[in-house]
């Protein structure tokens, strides 16, 4: 497998990923997402935020709502202070009901868990307000 460094143009596609996130441009996002060679759960390497926990840091829902609709999020993923993104919903964006749907995500609650992007409920879907 080739490392960022030697692959400019991977490095380039999840600069830009994590940067639509961070503005919560939904529809980059979902753009991004189509592309193979992206690696949802890249990391940062300044401060260790995925998409996710840069989702969750923001209080950015829907953006947040489309990555874990793809299946392909890690939850338990920690960034370079020790913190999931469930803990960055609480500590920085202050949301407790997207921290305890994301905890509840990452420690399992024994029952399928998914994010709708459009926002409508379905059986066994938890919807996260905001």
């Amino acid at each position: 497998m080739t490392s960022e460094a030697d692959d400019p143009q991977r490095a380039l596609l999840h600069r830009q990923f994590l940067q639509a996130v961070d503005y919560g441009d939904i529809a980059k996002v979902r753009e991004f997402l189509k592309d193979k060679r992206l690696d949802i759960n890249h990391a940062d390497p300044r401060d260790g935020f995925t998409a996710l926990h840069l989702a969750a840091a923001r209080n950015a829902v829907a953006v947040l709502k489309l990555l874990l609709s793809t299946g392909r999020c890690d939850v338990s993923r920690l960034d370079h202070q020790e913190r999931t993104a469930a803990t960055v919903a609480f500590v920085l964006a202050n949301n407790a009901a997207v921290a305890r749907y994301l905890r509840r995500l990452q420690h399992g609650s024994g029952r399928r868990i998914s994010a709708n992007a459009k926002g409508n409920a379905r059986p066994g879907t938890l919807e996260i307000e905001g």
